[in-house]
């Protein structure tokens, strides 16, 4: 009895599993794009990527209003360390809240609740002290990283725009991999710290494979 709850247990799919969710995910893409040409694999990769893009921000637009003590556990979207990267010289692009995807995470309830409001009447300001942002190439992925509940308004509303560093992660494609819940270092096998959520480490293979497939 409890070994047919326990199998009940590990296969009940309203629980997140990362490393579940991401072979999955993978699983499904690789079959999909199995007897496609080249042009073929790309499409396919692109829709699919569009679709994660999607749910991954209006997840994190909603998971506090779902429930107040929603808390992401992140120290970093990528592990940068393997980057030869100087915030100080990156490129300052514009990012077009209305249609980039735009990873905000709202963290408190009565922040958000009182910005929704505000602009609900007045137009989204980009402020420059408070609004922090990395735009990561080849993923064409905005994260914000200060100024997450005005600016998480602005992408519900479809207002305004917000300044990024670009940031080229290309690079790490030949350093480090995923299993969905975990970065690794490449050749030792070294775990780096955990994926904030298993669908970035999905995007993260799925810019892996069209990159690859651009350059081929």
């Amino acid at each position: 009895m409890f070994e047919k709850l326990l199998r009940k247990k590990n296969t009940d799919v309203s629980d997140v599993a990362p490393k579940r969710e991401f072979h999955f995910a993978l699983g499904f893409i690789k079959k999909a794009i199995e007897d496609e040409d080249r042009e073929g694999k790309i499409e396919i990769l692109s829709f699919v990527e569009k679709l994660l893009k999607e749910d991954l921000r209006s997840d994190m637009l909603t998971k506090i209003i779902y429930n107040p003590d929603n808390m992401l556990n992140r120290n970093s979207w990528f592990p940068q360390q393997y980057l030869n990267y100087d915030s100080s010289s990156a490129q300052i692009i514009e990012v077009d809240l209305s249609t980039a995807c735009v990873i905000a995470y709202p963290w408190n309830s009565r922040r958000y609740e009182k910005m929704i409001k505000i602009l609900a009447r007045e137009d989204f300001k980009y402020d420059k002290t408070n609004h922090f942002a990395e735009y990561y190439v080849p993923l064409d992925i905005c994260f914000i990283t200060n100024g997450h509940h005005s600016i998480a308004a602005g992408c519900g509303y479809k207002k305004g725009s917000i300044k990024a560093k670009q940031v080229d992660i290309t690079p790490l494609f030949e350093k480090i991999y995923t299993d969905g819940q975990s970065w690794y270092e490449c050749g030792t096998g070294k775990k780096v710290f955990d994926v904030p959520d298993f669908r970035i480490a999905i995007l993260f293979e799925i810019a892996r494979m069209k990159y690859k497939l651009q350059i081929n």
